[in-house]
């Protein structure tokens, strides 16, 4: 019996062995929670990438794995190169469990080795690295707010618009240059506006960022003269949303879509990924960025 019992100990602890040494997927594993909307977080994490790239002794490139819950990256840095696997979990409606895993191809056996009875250098680069990112998180949160209102409808409106495709960094330069165009063309026809430019996207590909929208402004459905410049008119129905209101600069509204799309996957609605943005403030005229106020709406399918 004890013979028996013996080769099963061993046996379980030679594949313990094995899967720990040549199986297992990482090399080391780092995990924590924030207390922010998972879709926030996965574009914080992206946001940090980006910025990385900026230091010239590290080298880094992001793989969005599976949009707004994985993200891959591949850094670079003193001749050693870090694979890591971040994955964005919702806890709750407010806090987020992300895990990070963390592998370097050349020394995995060598780090694993090491772990249980040293600090191995991936050890090392991993605890700097979110440390690092751990100290940038609290600046990048405080940089918007994001108040949720519910279900409502996006506010109808007959507009002058003016189609762009372009990618979600590209967003806000773009809306300038069409913000241009549309006024020289309602300034040319002395059109008044009737309201708040829109922002109504009509094409998202998510996985690499790329849109395609209208901007828009709101003009009496009287006011119909020749199209020019690519200037064309548009109706924007009202129909069922969820509704956040977004303060913090323009450039960066995007962040509320995944936030809103987050919030329909917790609570089971079905919403289209195509959202329209109201703008309640004029970027030229300044001010504090906090005070500036947008709305946004994701579209319920019904």
């Amino acid at each position: 019996m004890k013979k028996k019992i013996t080769i099963a100990l061993t046996v379980i602890l030679a594949s313990t062995l094995i899967w720990y040494l040549f199986i297992k997927k990482h090399d080391y594993l780092i995990t924590f929670k924030v207390n922010s909307n998972s879709g926030i977080m996965y574009d914080a994490i992206k946001t940090w990438g980006e910025e990385l790239v900026k230091n010239k002794d590290i080298q880094i490139v992001t793989f969005r794995d599976a949009p707004f819950s994985e993200i891959k990256q591949l850094i670079n840095k003193n001749d050693s190169s870090y694979v890591l696997i971040w994955k964005i979990a919702q806890v709750n409606d407010s806090l987020s469990k992300i895990k990070v895993y963390v592998s370097e191809e050349k020394h995995s056996l060598k780090n694993r080795l090491l772990i249980p009875f040293s600090k191995a250098p991936i050890e090392k680069f991993a605890v700097n690295t979110l440390t690092a990112f751990n100290k940038e998180l609290p600046f990048y949160l405080k940089s918007f707010q994001i108040k949720l209102n519910g279900i409502d409808s996006i506010p109808a409106a007959f507009c002058a618009c003016k189609s762009v495709t372009t990618t979600q960094k590209e967003k806000a330069s773009k809306m300038v240059l069409a913000n241009m165009e549309i006024m020289n063309f309602l300034m040319k026809y002395e059109i008044k506006l009737e309201g708040k430019p829109y922002l109504n996207i009509t094409s998202w590909d998510v996985e690499s960022e790329k849109i395609t929208f209208d901007f828009c402004f709101p003009i009496k459905k009287g006011n119909i003269f020749e199209n020019a410049n690519g200037i064309f008119y548009k109706e924007i129905k009202s129909i069922p949303a969820i509704k956040a209101t977004y303060n913090g600069n323009y450039r960066y509204s995007d962040r509320t879509w995944s936030y809103l799309l987050n919030y329909a996957k917790d609570q089971h609605i079905k919403a289209e990924k195509l959202p329209t943005e109201l703008f309640f403030n004029d970027p030229q005229q300044g001010g504090n960025e906090m005070n500036w106020k947008a709305e946004i709406y994701m579209p319920i399918v019904e």
